[in-house]
């Protein structure tokens, strides 16, 4: 039986233009606390829905030029360039390829791939046939030979591998082997059908590196190492400095494509005022800008300017195994109490979207705006869910309030989002004593896995496919579960969903169990993140994906020279 699953799905890419990976700068560096792979919108058949302040990517009409070299500036870069293991660079989009991509409209193609796997056995297998005409980077260890299918193959296991430390290594739980039946065909057995495995192989930094790199450890840790089959290659990589990347100097093997002739990006490990002096200046072409800087940049005419709601979904956290906490009355009672429309207009600038266990920037799979402001906890009208929240603390013996310390960290604004749910739920008796772990991601991250923690105000940054948006963070023992939120009920229609391939039919599946856990909150959802981007009108197709899925730039983008 052959079925082409995935082909149906029509996501928004086009409407709902992210940057989360587009300058390197802002929601990019939010790659620490999670991973992303894609986005979604439309209803299989229809017109995707724009999202709020999103703005849609203009129409090239233009041929192509050849040459010039785009300017970006950000960071800050890490020390560790191990694409599997890394978390948040943007560089591998333009040196590396994926098994499978998405199409800028959303959907899936090949890449490596000839084409969509062929599914047999009910969903259980899934066969790959790979393009014949790819070539390695003329690098160690691969010197320009032709990929095969060993190189996937190797490149999934190293994945799947805990040695590699990969964080998208969850993803591929569902896989049970993985082989190479001749030099072009890679065969996947699954454990169970995966409707959202595709989404999986298409994450921004599940990209094919050469089989002689599995189980060799510190494999990818200097800039000589870094090897890809795409368009540019690597010539220098510095942390504090930036890095450089051009076009491979043996062509690359898709005709008619990468047209610029490298990448200099600049690392200011900075956001805001640098990256918009940098822009002003004319140091770099593209860049996250403060919604401050918004007005001017839109009637500067050098200048072109996206929104965008990004995948960065703020929570709050509850450890559902530390009283009081495992009442469900009081988790209940801090999810209504959360003032989700505050953030995004104060922190954020009006830059953002309320949103639910799914985030507002996955517009197909989302519950819809207009139903989820009707939903306790989402509601216009904050006295009737504070009313609310205060009856169920009533309820639960903590009517005369209740002190505790909550967790978060200085970074990416989590500490200001944080001051406003310690201001907001202190309007139902919760007196909270801050506990500030510091300006790096990785203590909270720890606190979080270990269970060290009461109550914490976070950020993750989520994929498309609901296995990505629901079943990690709310199925019994997933894998970023820091709540240890547990309902056999809900494990049953998360797993139920994962098998659906019938889009339209897992939406509702997915609708439904959203509903669910709004009535019974595992994590505070609060919603996500948007921003602005700033591009300079020499730059051309210069692509924005919520998902941090940029590969097309690196084929796509021209410079007026």
């Amino acid at each position: 039986m052959r079925a082409n699953y995935w082909s149906t799905t029509r996501t928004s890419r086009r409407r709902i233009l992210g940057g989360t990976a587009t300058a390197g700068v802002g929601l990019a560096a939010l790659g620490l606390v999670g991973c992303g792979d894609d986005d979604g919108g439309g209803d299989g058949g229809g017109s995707p829905t724009p999202l709020p302040n999103s703005t849609p990517r203009p129409t090239e009409t233009a041929q192509p030029k050849r040459g010039g070299i785009l300017r970006l500036a950000g960071g800050p870069l890490q020390a560790n360039i191990d694409v599997h293991s890394v978390v948040g660079n943007q560089m591998y989009h333009y040196i590396s390829n994926f098994l499978v991509r998405y199409k800028p409209d959303g959907t899936f193609e090949g890449d490596l791939a000839a084409a969509l796997p062929e599914v047999t056995d009910g969903g259980m297998t899934l066969i790959f046939k790979l393009r014949p005409d790819v070539v390695w980077q003329k690098r160690a260890p691969v010197n320009g030979r032709k990929l095969d299918a060993e190189d996937i193959v190797k490149t999934f296991m190293r994945i799947k591998d805990p040695a590699t430390a990969s964080p998208r290594r969850a993803n591929y739980d569902v896989v049970d082997s993985i082989t190479a039946t001749d030099s072009l065909t890679a065969v996947f057995k699954l454990k169970r059908p995966s409707a959202g495995l595709l989404a999986a192989m298409a994450d921004q930094y599940d990209s094919v590196v050469p089989k002689e790199y599995f189980g060799v450890p510190n494999a990818i840790t200097k800039a000589e190492h870094v090897v890809g089959t795409g368009p540019y290659e690597l010539t220098e990589y510095s942390v504090g400095k930036g890095f450089k990347l051009r076009r491979r100097a043996d062509g690359y093997w898709k005709p008619n494509t990468a047209w610029i002739d490298g990448i200099d990006y600049t690392d200011i490990n900075a956001e805001g005022a640098p990256v918009v002096n940098a822009l002003r200046s004319g140091q770099t072409d593209a860049g996250q800008i403060t919604p401050e800087e918004l007005a001017a940049f839109k009637a500067d005419k050098n200048f072109q300017v996206i929104t965008f709601v990004g995948n960065s979904r703020d929570v709050v956290q509850l450890n559902h195994k530390k009283a009081p906490y495992t009442d469900p009355r009081v988790r209940k009672a801090i999810f209504l109490a959360l003032e989700r429309r505050r953030v995004y207009e104060t922190v954020f600038g009006g830059l953002g979207a309320i949103g639910g266990p799914v985030t507002p920037a996955a517009t197909f799979w989302a519950l819809p705006e207009k139903e989820l402001e009707t939903l306790p906890g989402y509601r216009k009208d904050r006295e009737a869910d504070l009313k609310d929240a205060r009856a169920l603390l009533v309820s639960a013996g903590l009517g005369n309030g209740y002190s505790d310390t909550i967790r978060t960290v200085s970074r990416a604004q989590v500490n200001e989002v944080n001051d406003l749910t310690v201001s907001a739920l202190k309007k139902i008796g919760f007196e909270f004593k801050v506990d500030d772990v510091g300006t790096d991601f990785g203590p909270l991250i720890k606190f979080e896995s270990e269970r060290d923690y009461n109550i914490a105000t976070s950020v993750k940054q989520s994929g498309i496919d609901p296995d990505l948006q629901l079943n990690l963070y709310h199925q019994t023992g997933g894998s970023r579960n820091y709540t240890d939120y547990s309902d056999a009920e809900m494990d049953k229609r998360l797993q139920a969903q994962s098998v659906e391939f019938d889009t339209n039919k897992r939406r509702e599946m997915v609708y439904e169990i959203q509903r669910l856990l709004i009535k019974d909150p595992g994590p505070g959802w609060i919603g996500s993140r948007g921003g602005a981007i700033a591009v300079r009108k020499t730059v051309h197709n210069y692509t924005f994906f919520n998902w941090a899925d940029d590969y097309h730039k690196a084929e796509d983008m021209w410079l007026d020279t």
